[in-house]
């Protein structure tokens, strides 16, 4: 993942601040746009390679380790509130805020073309033009 940079205002990676208000204007609304559909991408891309390794076989053969095996998977992986369900989350987070500077670039007059063409990789993906996939393997806006 891309570590931490600027453009005009914005930050991203994974040692940006947890909150940043972010001033968003006609000249930096695609490049903060495509920072955050880039970021949402590298990290599910991440996130789909280790997903099969957030598990532990059980160290022997009782029931203990057994239990201690699936409780671990469940918390890293497999739960509803796992680590990784919340890094998904927060990919989600990423793109709901693309979405609403595509909306907020439509508003500043920018075209379907321009906005798709922004985050460099083809057409968008939703109506909104960065539909927020709910589950892992969904994809991701381009």
């Amino acid at each position: 993942m891309a570590g931490v940079e600027s453009c005009d205002g914005v930050v991203s990676g994974a040692w940006a601040p947890r909150e940043r208000i972010v001033g968003v204007r006609r000249d930096n609304v695609l490049q903060a746009r495509a920072v955050l559909v880039r970021e949402a991408r590298e990290l599910r891309a991440l996130l789909t390679s280790v997903a099969s390794d957030l598990t532990a076989p059980p160290l022997a053969e009782d029931p203990v380790s057994s239990d201690a095996a699936r409780v671990l998977a469940h918390r890293l992986r497999d739960g509803e509130d796992s680590y990784f369900a919340r890094w998904w989350q927060y990919t989600e987070n990423l793109l709901a805020t693309a979405a609403d500077l595509a909306a907020a670039a439509r508003r500043y007059g920018y075209s379907e073309d321009e906005i798709t063409s922004s985050s460099g990789r083809g057409a968008d993906h939703g109506q909104d033009g960065d539909a927020a996939p709910s589950s892992p393997g969904a994809s991701v806006p381009e």
